[in-house]
């Protein structure tokens, strides 16, 4: 398809929520749509990568040249034989115009390349309970798998749709599994009663530091109140230590001569 492709903008949260959709007032944003199509012919990867920017190809440690677009926003990985794959979007609309994009990009280097068999194969999105979650407790009420020492998520699979979480004690849940947008709400609203059945109190994780303790370079003196105001004692003087025959004799006395003659 040879039609100029458009900038489009990242997918942006309502401003308002529709409660008949979502009835827990929380709606999961997309964080990444992954794709993947064919342009129905060989490119050679040296020649892309000599006449194109923003291309990373090391063929030495990788079959694939990666191409960063910015138009809408996206990584594909692209091989010789026509097969790319693309990530990083935020919805189907700008991963499919990342590969239209691709497609208008290998015409230029020779290539009769044409958009084919795009499918999106993935969709990751996520989104906060605002609350804490028991996950032992949830776990053991549901015949989960649970081992915190391995993993501090919780993953629960669900059938109708098709979708898996991942939930951890601070309420952050994230879903992938599926191809669908709607799908990521739909499972949502099913387990978001259950996840308010086990939630508790967020624990106040503020941290107040401790006063400095003040530190002096010298012995602390002490101070004698007395009549005429406080003043600082000095320091006692050491008692001067000799041998045990000076400490018991007196001072030293004059020894008295007669008078002479």
């Amino acid at each position: 398809d040879g039609e100029d492709v458009a900038a489009v903008a990242p997918a942006e949260p309502p401003a308002t929520v529709d409660r008949m959709l979502h009835p827990s007032g929380i709606v999961p944003r997309i964080d990444n749509v992954m794709s993947n199509g064919n342009l129905g012919c060989a490119v050679d990867l040296h020649a892309f990568a000599e006449r194109v920017g923003n291309v990373v190809y090391e063929p030495k440690r990788h079959a694939a040249l990666s191409l960063y677009l910015r138009r809408p926003k996206g990584t594909i990985q692209l091989y010789a034989s026509g097969k790319a794959v693309c990530t990083g979007c935020r919805s189907e609309a700008d991963a499919r115009a990342c590969m239209r994009k691709l497609a208008k990009l290998a015409r230029r280097v020779g290539c009769k390349a044409h958009l084919a068999a795009f499918r999106v194969t993935n969709i990751f999105g996520a989104c906060d309970a605002d609350f804490d979650i028991k996950l032992a407790h949830l776990a053991n009420a549901y015949n989960i798998e649970y081992n915190p020492e391995r993993s501090a998520k919780l993953t629960w699979h669900q059938s109708n749709p098709s979708v898996v979480l991942e939930i951890t004690s601070k309420g952050h849940v994230g879903l992938s599994g599926t191809t669908r947008t709607q799908d990521l709400s739909t499972t949502f609203e099913q387990v978001f009663p259950l996840l308010k059945a086990f939630s508790k109190e967020r624990e106040n994780t503020t941290f107040t530091a401790p006063p400095p303790v003040p530190t002096q370079s010298a012995a602390p003196q002490l101070a004698v109140i007395g009549l005429a105001g406080p003043t600082l004692a000095s320091p006692p003087l050491l008692a001067q230590v000799g041998p045990p025959s000076s400490r018991l004799r007196g001072p030293p006395q004059q020894q008295q001569h007669p008078p002479a003659p």
